[in-house]
């Protein structure tokens, strides 16, 4: 909370009997007696940690603007954060207290988007009803899901995670799904060559993924085809992000751990045929690469068409609007910003004292404000009180 580390009991978890019978029944033997019903002794009239902890759930990972404007975000304890066109954020939960990975929006008749996470959590959130609810695994394998894609007709696929193998699989049908694998990736990495990462983003007709090494899969749903592009050179992907106007924004280094300060920044519009590359307004990229929410980023693309690139020795934002002739240098540190459809920017904010925040420019990035803040300014008051 704040400052500080806080340790209370969880009235929505009481026990981890369930998991144990899902995920590793050969210890159910280990739950019985006294730990069968989770913890012992009276239960606490409130259950203060956990209910702050829900009141502002930390992190807004997968933000995701919705064709009427709104924002969602997968967040902790089962929550999806919202935004309104507004400005204003609400959230919306399940009933267990996993993290959500990733939201993507859908068209079906009980969901207006689906939410993945931990422990192989699928929730939906029916229109008009401010609540997720569960959506039937089937026989998915235990793991984490990172990202889910998918329609009724061209079925669905998920990004699995469990340790350092990467899966991605596909059912017919979401509920009670019968999961096929697909595809399979790993993590592993050592001191000559870096360890892999993977990223999936939407396309206008499907999905693509690629893993460090490249190449780049486009899946289309129209088809069920797969098809195979290049990096960019055929380098090694370093960071790639997708902006929301459909442009590819790739971070490329040569092979090998200790090579990202030699990195380069290129950019797709017709995703991954053709590349060009960023010149930059700086000599240097900064190691390492990416620092969380903040750090050098590929270049990101407004719905307007303004470039947005953090670099150098300072990690400053850069700003162009003529496809990278001429860019203004921001000042400030850079951020992973999601453009908005009115023009608006959002970025996420991990400040001071551990503190994550969500902040709005109106301006292109020159003036930020908070709207949503894990802060409690009570607790700091409290905890600043005289005895």
């Amino acid at each position: 909370m704040n400052k500080k580390d806080i340790v209370g009991r969880s009235r929505q978890a009481k026990s981890n009997l369930s998991l144990i019978e899902k995920f590793s029944p050969q210890h159910r033997q280990l739950f019985s007696g006294d730990v069968e019903a989770g913890w012992n002794g009276a239960e606490e009239g409130r259950y203060v940690v956990e209910e702050n902890a829900l009141a502002r759930p930390l992190g807004a990972d997968c933000l995701t603007e919705l064709a009427d404007g709104t924002m969602i975000a997968a967040s902790r304890l089962g929550t999806v954060l919202i935004r309104s066109s507004k400005g204003i954020w609400r959230a919306v939960r399940g009933q267990g207290i996993e993290s959500l990975l990733c939201v993507t929006p859908v068209s079906l008749p009980n969901a207006e988007f689906l939410a993945v996470g931990e422990l192989g959590t699928i929730l939906r959130k029916p229109p008009g009803i401010d609540k997720l609810l569960p959506v039937d695994g089937g026989d998915l394998p235990m793991g984490n899901l990172l990202r889910i894609e998918g329609n009724a007709e061209a079925g669905w696929f998920v990004l699995h995670e469990k340790g350092d193998e990467l899966s991605l699989l596909h059912s017919r049908t979401l509920e009670a799904g019968q999961w096929r694998f697909v595809r399979k990736e790993t993590q592993k990495g050592d001191l000559w060559n870096a360890f892999s990462s993977i990223w999936m983003w939407r396309t206008n007709n499907g999905f693509g993924y690629t893993v460090s090494n490249g190449p780049i899969h486009i899946m289309d749903f129209a088809t069920g085809e797969w098809t195979e592009r290049a990096t960019p050179k055929n380098e090694r992907i370093a960071v790639i992000i997708h902006s929301p106007n459909g442009t590819l924004g790739a971070l490329t280094a040569p092979r090998g751990g200790f090579s990202k300060a030699l990195a380069t920044v290129y950019f797709s519009k017709d995703d991954a045929q053709s590349w060009v590359p960023a010149a930059l307004p700086f000599k240097s990229t900064p190691f390492p690469i990416m620092r969380g929410a903040d750090g050098t980023v590929p270049i990101m693309h407004s719905w307007d068409g303004t470039m947005h690139v953090s670099g150098g020795s300072l990690s400053e934002a850069h700003v162009s609007k003529d496809e990278g002739k001429t860019w203004t240098n921001e000042g400030r540190s850079g951020r992973l910003m999601s453009p908005l459809k009115s023009g608006g920017l959002v970025a996420l904010n991990f400040g001071v004292d551990r503190v994550f925040s969500i902040i709005h420019s109106a301006d292109g990035g020159k003036n930020w404000e908070v709207e949503y803040s894990t802060s409690d300014r009570r607790a700091d008051g409290a905890a600043n009180k005289k005895p």
